[in-house]
């Protein structure tokens, strides 16, 4: 809408008033915006991509992903007479000051659509205006001649201090609306911060398997400053998320190493310290019995050698596992079925895992972390296609817990597996509880390995996190992390 001014005047009774109306000017033509050749994820950028839509490449969801954009008809249409039909505007997050934090500025292309052009109401000296909404945000340059942005123009967008969620309107000469940006709120990011101790957990007697296989493949990142770093601009960065990864007193990774045996007793269920089991009184080894899925190779249940790691390391430095963090282990093992390992649900959930084939792959640590902070798979993962599912899972076990408490409480003798059951059922009550707050999260799924999105299966094109994620970490990570 534009603003224009009337003067209304009745002589006969000398009256005079100044009223303003808001006008609706169609737009000269439209202008769009990309990003730049050379983007690295410095900051974040997300738009409704055409292919999506039109290729059918979101497979579910579709209407809730378009209101994200909040969307405006443009009234303009083209030489065929087609109308332009709904602009979906893009979002940019950044920090205040963002080259500052982040070492890049943020800049895009502002691109006019050259299907839609009102050709008969185009000066020599056309041009249009950048019109933040917020007084900390300025775009440069202000303003950019028609006739420049056929080719696309590059602009850069700053924020000189904090926002709440703001806009950038787009005008042509004679006010009508060519264009939106939409910018997050960031006035929040100093609640968005992480910390991370890094342990580094190995076989201290197979050679295959010894500390010296985690630093060879991690030295292939650049080494752990780079992965931070990678973190910190490059990736969570798009979400306002800023990580710092800690170390032991000495400023090296936490160490834990362990013997092959300790490995093997655990894979029976058993402590590996007492090699005692269930019937000895250490029930809490049972979960973990059968992870190791090939001796000779070992190879394990993903899921349950990260349990196993994150049981283990709570007994060694509990103080660390109190604090608010995500924990994050790097591994010479190895498993059938992943390259790293977190666990949507507790929702406060603070351990991940990169095993030895993904050490050397940047783009898995930011997609682990993000699932410990809240994110599913962009695609239909079926294992998490139906919370409903998990839910009635882990009701039913809690049935199972619920009779077997009831039948030896009333024994001494049993006292340790009452004990144990009953921690079980807190774990799976709050299991639940972080199933039934994802299931009303409104679901939206890609075909998998067609988008460049962090969440997506194709490392080689990993780069973005779509607004609706963003949101989701950032959520998580001052409910639960900072």
């Amino acid at each position: 809408m534009a603003t224009s001014k009337f003067t209304l005047k009745v002589p006969s009774i000398n009256y005079e008033e100044t009223v303003k109306l808001d006008v609706k000017i169609p737009p000269k033509y439209v202008v769009e915006f990309i990003l730049n050749y050379d983007y690295q994820g410095e900051f974040g950028f997300d738009w409704l991509r055409k292919k999506w839509t039109k290729d059918n490449l979101c497979v579910e969801g579709l209407e809730d992903l378009k209101k994200i954009y909040t969307p405006f008809k443009m009234d303009i249409k083209s030489d065929e007479d087609e109308p332009y039909g709904d602009y979906y505007t893009p979002w940019v997050t950044m920090f205040p000051n963002h080259k500052e934090i982040i070492g890049k500025p943020v800049k895009l292309f502002a691109l006019i659509n050259s299907e839609y052009i009102d050709w008969d109401n185009i000066d020599t000296d056309e041009k249009f205006t950048f019109t933040p909404s917020d007084p900390n945000i300025t775009v440069e340059p202000s303003e950019v001649k028609f006739d420049e942005a056929l080719n696309g123009v590059p602009i850069e967008i700053k924020c000189k201090g904090p926002i709440e969620e703001s806009y950038i309107e787009v005008k042509d000469s004679r006010g009508g609306i060519v264009a939106k940006l939409n910018i997050s709120k960031n006035s929040h990011y100093n609640d968005l911060t992480i910390n991370i101790p890094v342990v580094k957990a190995y076989v201290a007697d197979l050679e295959t398997c010894n500390e010296s296989v985690i630093e060879a493949e991690v030295q292939k990142t650049g080494g752990l400053q780079a992965i931070e770093d990678y973190l910190n601009t490059r990736s969570l960065n798009q979400a306002l998320i800023q990580v710092k990864f800690q170390y032991d007193k000495d400023g090296k990774p936490y160490d834990w190493p362990f013997r092959k045996r300790s490995l093997d007793v655990a894979n029976e269920g058993k402590n590996p310290r007492t090699e005692k089991g269930w019937y000895d009184g250490e029930c809490y080894y049972d979960v973990f019995k059968d992870m190791m899925l090939n001796e000779t190779t070992l190879k394990f249940d993903s899921g349950k050698i990260l349990n196993f790691f994150h049981h283990q390391f709570k007994l060694k430095w509990p103080r660390v596992v109190k604090e608010k963090n995500i924990i994050l282990y790097l591994t010479s093992l190895l498993t059938e079925d992943a390259g790293g390992v977190s666990f949507l649900s507790p929702l406060n959930n603070k351990h991940c895992i990169i095993y030895k084939d993904r050490l050397s792959t940047l783009s898995t640590y930011a997609h682990e972390i993000a699932h410990t902070l809240g994110l599913l798979h962009s695609f239909y993962d079926e294992d998490f296609s139906d919370m409903n599912i998990l839910i009635v899972e882990c009701e039913e076990e809690k049935t199972e817990i619920i009779n077997k408490i009831g039948t030896i409480e009333h024994l001494s003798q049993y006292q340790v597996y009452v004990k144990y059951f009953k921690e079980r059922l807190k774990i799976l009550n709050n299991l639940i509880s972080g199933y039934q707050e994802i299931s009303r999260r409104k679901k939206i799924l890609f075909e998998k390995y067609k988008t460049s999105n962090f969440m997506d299966y194709d490392i080689s094109r990993r780069i973005c996190f779509f607004k609706y994620q963003i949101n989701i970490m950032q959520d998580e990570v001052q409910k639960y992390y900072h």
